[in-house]
């Protein structure tokens, strides 16, 4: 009897083939562009990331190399790199954004310098103050060729593949 009743709804289940058939692919279909998606939102929030920490980079690299100039300092220029880069705590390590502070200390004491060596009243003070303004020079040729080291971890793609 058992064998009887299984005869009998075979033919209703092979109706409902097509039907589930069709449910199936549709439900692949659906996944794989949902899939496509998802990596096409990685795929932009990376490169996002990239210009992001890219620009900290160049702001960064652009205003270490204005130490080179044995004249620079310009109050308005921290102001604007301080705008540029006040992302940084964000977008990358907390090693990036000390340096980025660092960076930004020895912009106020070469300004702090720079005033000091114009105002000095004794040889002695100016001496000390030119000492002080021409150490910040010094750091900044190291970082300088230190820089690129420094943020390759965070713009290096080949990890992003």
């Amino acid at each position: 009897m058992e064998n009887m009743n299984l005869a009998q709804a075979l033919p209703d289940l092979v109706k409902g083939l097509p039907a589930a058939f069709v449910t199936l692919v549709i439900g692949l279909i659906a996944a794989g562009i949902a899939y496509r998606q998802y990596r096409i939102a990685r795929a932009k929030f990376k490169l996002d990331l990239f210009e992001k920490r890219h620009a900290v980079f160049l702001e960064t690299w652009a205003f270490i190399s204005k130490f080179f100039d044995p004249n620079w300092f310009d109050g308005r220029d921290i102001m604007v790199f301080r705008q540029h880069v006040a992302n940084a705590r964000f977008s990358f390590g907390p090693e990036i954004a000390r340096f980025v502070e660092v960076v930004e200390k020895k912009a106020l004491t070469r300004g702090d310098a720079y005033i000091a060596v114009r105002k000095a009243s004794t040889e002695d003070e100016r001496i000390a103050a030119t000492k002080i303004f021409n150490g910040t020079t010094e750091w900044a040729q190291t970082e300088a060729r230190a820089i690129t080291g420094r943020f390759a971890p965070y713009l290096d793609l080949s990890k992003w593949r």
